[in-house]
């Protein structure tokens, strides 16, 4: 004989998981017919909680289907173009543009009204000019720098070098400027 407590316990997991299946039907739009696996004798409670916790797993995990997810190599991608002051889309996270852009030559004065931008120097070497500072900011590979929103910069790159963005979506690469380098429509690698 089971305990009294164990199976109120038992029933509240099973109220609650009851209530969890509840709401991700409705939330998801699934079919609300799902055949209930409790019979009269109640042998199949246990059957019934496993099943709404796989159903639970199954309606949690649908929104990340495994074959899309992929990893990204970041020598490759930067290996798709050589154009400078054109930066690539190569990821998104969380509202965020992650870019790929070669550099070379001067860029010149800009400033982002409402967007902070990380440099991440991934080969070569970069110098971020700020307005307001006397020395430069030098950037080696593996290093970064974020450029607070509103601060007018210049990044520039003696030798070929590439970097790595991380900025909104929907950032444009010349900020308040509008001249020859800027880019309003991305390109996806």
């Amino acid at each position: 004989m089971v305990p009294t407590t164990d199976i109120r316990a038992f029933l509240t997991e099973l109220n609650f998981l009851n209530f969890i299946l509840n709401e991700l039907v409705a939330y998801r739009s699934i079919d609300a017919n799902i055949t209930k696996l409790v019979d009269n004798t109640g042998n199949t409670i246990t059957k019934y909680v496993r099943n709404l916790q796989n159903i639970k797993l199954n309606i949690m995990s649908s929104d990340y289907p495994q074959t899309t997810l992929k990893k990204v190599n970041v020598a490759e991608k930067s290996s798709l173009f050589t154009a400078t002051w054109t930066p690539k889309i190569v990821g998104e996270l969380n509202g965020q543009h992650v870019k790929l852009a070669k550099l070379h030559g001067e860029f010149g004065w800009h400033a982002h009204a409402n967007e902070d931008e990380m440099f991440l120097v991934i080969q070569g070497q970069v110098e971020i000019q700020l307005r307001n500072n006397i020395e430069p900011i030098l950037l080696n590979e593996g290093e970064f720098f974020i450029v607070p929103k509103g601060v007018e910069h210049n990044p520039r790159a003696k030798e070929l070098c590439t970097i790595m963005l991380f900025e909104p979506c929907g950032t444009i690469n010349t900020g308040n400027e509008r001249n020859d380098k800027t880019q309003l429509e991305l390109e996806k690698i």
